[in-house]
């Protein structure tokens, strides 16, 4: 398990740390949880929400 931090999921999610922030504390990024005052998040997790929003807004994988 490989946890990241609000700076590296926003990295990931090319989004500002202040939005990140803003979905965890929302809960619409529901993989989150604080450790003591700051959030992580478990990498496989934010992949896991990454692709249930692909298919919820109708994003299809490319074929190989």
């Amino acid at each position: 398990m490989r946890l990241l931090n609000l700076e590296q999921v926003a990295e990931v999610l090319n989004k500002a740390e202040k939005t990140v922030y803003a979905y965890l504390e929302t809960g619409m990024l529901d993989c989150g949880f604080k450790i003591g005052h700051e959030w992580r998040v478990d990498e496989r997790d934010l992949w896991g929400w990454i692709e249930r929003q692909k298919q919820a807004n109708g994003v299809v994988k490319a074929a190989r």
